[in-house]
């Protein structure tokens, strides 16, 4: 859920059943980190693809009130599970890396989310509301990814002076 919504472990651990709308897709992401410190909304929406859609289809729901994710008593989760650590490792993601800032962790996936939303031409805008970010410029670190949007702003200006409104332009800088 973290790499295909971009939900943060914590958000992730406090879902319940009456969150998620599998009809539409949408999922009630309540208190979320930046809502603790910003005066926006204590609920963000986050938007399932259909592989998360397919995953909780196939889970059981209890009750609407119920957590989607529990411990082994039925508790809200509060740590990432172990198994999570061991594919890392069993994978060989962290083999050689020294700098813990350039290791695979379970945030990695959220990171990911960004990235991929960037990458696909997605406005830095919609990325920082999807994730959710207090700040644009929290978001902002993922712009680098995406350098052919700036080349595109170009583009669509020239494309813009390319019709027929550039001889109008033309025109009046003649007079």
């Amino acid at each position: 859920m973290s790499l295909h919504c971009g939900l943060r472990a914590s958000e992730i651990f406090r879902l319940k059943w009456i969150d998620i709308d599998l009809t539409t897709g949408m999922i009630k992401v309540k208190d979320s980190k930046s809502s603790k410190t910003s005066t926006s909304s204590k609920t963000r929406t986050a938007y399932m693809t259909k592989q998360v859609k397919d995953m909780l289809s196939n889970k059981v729901a209890d009750q609407p009130s119920c957590l989607i994710y529990t411990n082994q008593k039925g508790e809200v989760l509060t740590e990432i599970s172990r198994v999570f650590e061991r594919i890392v490792k069993e994978s060989g993601f962290n083999s050689g890396v020294d700098d813990r800032r350039d290791k695979i962790v379970f945030h990695t996936l959220r990171h990911t989310y960004a990235s991929w939303l960037v990458q696909q031409g997605v406005s830095l805008y919609v990325v920082k509301d999807r994730m959710g970010h207090a700040t644009l410029t929290m978001t902002e670190r993922y712009s680098h990814l995406a350098p052919e949007n700036a080349q595109g702003t170009v583009k669509a200006l020239e494309n813009f002076f390319s019709q027929s409104k550039s001889d109008e332009i033309v025109n009046i800088n003649a007079n």
